[in-house]
């Protein structure tokens, strides 16, 4: 586990800082470095995210789509606390409780309520046109002339929400280790290729 190597800014003033196991987000501080919340994740992909547990012990259940959108929070009795239904490009098109909404929502992204974009990784999308709010760093190599497009445009039929790791290939975590399925942002595969 490391700690996050920047503060992120919530509101004007107050700010948490947030420490990783791996890619996936671990624990989170509040600006006095209070515990706030711990993530329960898959550690060997990313955006695959369980539950959370709060400071004071309460634990929250997380019930996933295929693409790691959460889509039911419930708590330790079964009981369910919210659920959420999105339009196909991410926007959340009800929420029964937003009060017991996580952080993480569509396809596991943080969702940051500033900006309406859900960061992955160091690329940003925005479900409001379906689109990254920079370039694919494969560029035109991944398949798509559309650089900034998800998952070409068709995200019911396409597989995109994976983001790209360092050797330029992505996971989305649905796989066993050493299996990858779709490829991710942009690269124009079926939803559930296996390569």
């Amino acid at each position: 586990m490391s700690e996050a190597p920047a503060t992120e800014k919530t509101a004007m003033t107050a700010q948490s800082n947030r420490a990783y196991d791996g890619a996936n987000p671990y624990l989170d501080f509040n600006g006095s470095g209070q515990l706030t919340e711990r993530y329960l994740a898959n550690p060997n992909v990313l955006s695959q995210f369980y539950g959370q547990v709060s400071a004071n012990g309460t634990v929250q259940w997380f019930l996933t789509d295929n693409i790691n959108s959460i889509r039911q929070v419930i708590d330790t009795s079964g009981s369910v606390l919210g659920a959420i239904t999105y339009h196909p490009y991410g926007n959340i098109l009800s929420q029964t409780n937003a009060a017991n909404a996580p952080r993480f929502l569509y396809a596991g992204g943080a969702y940051d309520s500033l900006t309406g974009y859900d960061p992955f990784g160091r690329r940003y999308y925005d479900p409001s046109d379906g689109r990254w709010t920079s370039q694919d760093p494969l560029g035109f190599k991944a398949g798509d002339t559309v650089c900034i497009a998800n998952a070409g445009n068709a995200p019911i039929a396409w597989l995109s929400l994976g983001p790209i790791s360092v050797d330029g290939n992505a996971s989305i975590g649905t796989g066993g280790p050493g299996l990858k399925v779709g490829v991710g942002i942009g690269t124009g595969l079926p939803a559930g290729t296996v390569y």
